[in-house]
């Protein structure tokens, strides 16, 4: 009976669909894929993901997050912090996509929409 509920459980993981946040790419930072961008003038190779990290939460009022661009090869071009506050973290769910969104819609970056075969 364990070997069965163990085989259902593999089946219905493997069977999800997955987030939008990229798990496949180890920069040592949670990513999301963006439109290529060259984040400075002197950059030859763009950046391709947006990397975001929470650094600091309160759990009442204030999050303090570390993003970085990245190129495909984990290299940060540009990094910064941002805080969510007032009614933007009030209104955060607790979604794991709004931190990125947010500082998305702060550095002005498009993200790439998945696909499904």
């Amino acid at each position: 009976m364990k070997k069965l509920l163990v085989i259902a459980l593999l089946a219905i993981a493997f069977q999800s669909k997955s987030q939008v946040i990229d798990t496949t790419k180890h920069f040592g930072i949670a990513v999301c894929p963006i439109v290529p961008v060259m984040a400075k003038y002197s950059d030859t190779i763009p950046c391709t993901f947006l990397g975001v990290r929470s650094i600091f939460d309160n759990l009442k009022t204030t999050c303090t997050l570390y993003w970085a661009l990245v190129d495909s090869t984990g290299a940060t071009h540009i990094d910064g912090n941002s805080t969510i506050g007032g009614a933007d973290y009030q209104g955060w769910n607790g979604s794991n996509t709004f931190p990125f969104a947010f500082v998305g819609q702060q550095i002005n970056v498009t993200f790439v929409t998945p696909t499904t075969k």
